[in-house]
């Protein structure tokens, strides 16, 4: 029988037994060592978090995330309003014009604004970002034309232009401030309480509130509000059973008759006692006309 008979099945075996031991000694390589494989220099080296089809915004970016209940961060307004703004309502308007970095912040602020997709953002979030952006804007307005004495008085912008002339970038979209308030408040929301914290920078006009309003706070806000003004404004006269209250009631009167409510049952349920019962049961009320000078402190 030949030789090679004999060794051909040890020879292979030998082969496949050193073929192993190579195998079994090679230093396993770590995740992510890229050295002498560029096949891998670009992938992840820990598997890439649960995704739903959205890209996370850069830190610093505004966010455009698609949810439904997103919100929008007005921390930077708030902060603005508690500086210049005092505890009755009024601007400091000149501190705010010679502070350079304040009014830097108000700029990035509107910026965000100007670019957030209001559409995105939930109904409560919706109305606060309207409404603070409103707020804004209307100071801004001043602050580029200030010294000014009066918001009917802006140069270029005399009998009330001032809110049907500029277009204002907000939420995407280029708005007035006038349609602003009609048209993305008021025809949106049908809520009669934000006639209490819209601020047109007149003296008759509702104080500005120092809180930036969210979807968290806005009840309390505007409630407050709404007491606030309606029983700084309403005079009732126990005697005569006479009740007189701004203009803001007859201009918008519509707003503050729904669902069968009257003008006097919706100021009645934010007074006291007699003057509630009177205002109540009123017959009429009376306005008293609007103070138009700018909403300055003067301090």
């Amino acid at each position: 029988m030949p030789r090679y008979a004999l060794t051909h099945p040890l020879i292979a075996l030998a082969a496949l037994l050193l073929l192993a031991a190579c195998s079994n000694s090679a230093p396993e390589q770590p995740a992510g060592n890229t050295q002498g494989n560029t096949q891998n220099a670009a992938a992840p080296t820990t598997a890439p978090a649960e995704t739903t089809g959205a890209v996370p915004p850069k830190e610093g970016t505004p966010d455009r995330g698609s949810a439904a209940d997103a919100s929008f961060d007005h921390a930077a307004w708030d902060a603005l309003l508690k500086k210049f703004v005092t505890e009755d309502g009024f601007v400091r308007y000149k501190q705010w014009k010679e502070d350079p970095e304040a009014t830097k912040q108000l700029d990035a602020y509107l910026l965000a604004v100007a670019e957030k997709d209001a559409a995105k953002l939930s109904s409560d979030s919706r109305l606060a970002f309207w409404i603070n952006g409103y707020n804004a804007l209307a100071i801004r307005g001043i602050l580029n034309a200030y010294p000014v004495a009066s918001v009917e008085k802006v140069p270029g912008l005399e009998n009330f232009a001032f809110f049907k002339t500029p277009k204002h970038k907000i939420g995407g979209l280029e708005l007035t401030l006038d349609e602003i308030e009609n048209e993305k408040i008021r025809k949106d929301f049908q809520e009669p309480r934000i006639h209490f914290v819209l601020n047109c920078t007149a003296v008759s006009c509702p104080p500005i509130q120092r809180d930036a309003l969210t979807k968290m706070n806005m009840d309390e806000v505007m409630d407050r509000a709404a007491r606030d003004y309606i029983r700084k404004q309403t005079q009732v006269d126990t005697a005569a059973r006479t009740v007189a209250t701004s203009q803001i009631f007859e201009w918008f009167r519509g707003d503050f008759e729904r669902e069968g409510q009257t003008l006097q049952t919706f100021l009645a349920d934010y007074l006291d006692g007699d003057a509630a019962e009177i205002t109540r049961s009123a017959k009429a009320v009376t306005f008293t006309p609007y103070k138009w000078d700018l909403n300055e402190a003067r301090e």
